[in-house]
């Protein structure tokens, strides 16, 4: 296209309360003007650190690639230091982003990790109380049965009507109780 418009781009024709229009230039290959050559050194900037990732490698491969092709060499010959120099740069600034990504990553992890021990902790205590009651009941209940059944023989429902009375066991089951009996 000639020209790009924001709102035809990326509001499907809206209007919208900004409107920006480009006036798009392509230059060529044979006329190897200034802008076509910038645009041809982008792209094989693009497909050296494709190959060679975030390195050094890809901007000496991309400017030793475009020298040879006259892409701009004049600039690129005047310049070559300073521009390894300045991509060096910007690769450890990406290299110390990521790296402080990371550790963000390893930190919410550690601390996630933490936080599962400590409610797990938690979690079991809760259910450690809850079987220790449940066994101290179930112990108390041996107990009664057993006392019982010496005092009034062996009349289970008498027993369970005793049991039945006591504090605590009021709801407690003939089948629970039977458990208990022999």
């Amino acid at each position: 296209p000639k020209t790009i418009s924001l709102s035809e781009e990326f509001f499907s024709g809206e209007i919208c309360d900004l409107e920006l229009k480009i006036n798009m230039l392509y230059g060529n290959e044979q006329n190897c003007d200034i802008l076509w050559q910038y645009v041809e050194f982008t792209r094989v900037f693009h497909s050296e650190r494709q190959i060679c990732g975030n390195t050094l490698e890809a901007i000496k491969r991309t400017i030793s690639i475009c020298k040879d092709n006259d892409i701009l060499q004049e600039y690129l010959t005047s310049r070559e230091k300073e521009i390894i120099d300045m991509v060096d740069i910007l690769f450890d600034e990406d290299y110390i982003t990521e790296a402080y990504e990371k550790s963000l990553r390893e930190e919410g992890v550690e601390i996630g990790l933490e936080k599962g021990r400590e409610e797990g902790v938690e979690l079991g205590l809760v259910r450690g109380l809850e079987r220790g009651r449940n066994e101290e009941r179930s112990l108390g209940l041996s107990s009664i049965v057993n006392a019982l059944k010496i005092a009034v023989g062996n009349n289970f429902s008498q027993v369970c009507q005793l049991v039945r009375g006591t504090e605590g066991y009021a709801n407690v089951s003939d089948a629970e109780l039977m458990k208990y009996w022999n």
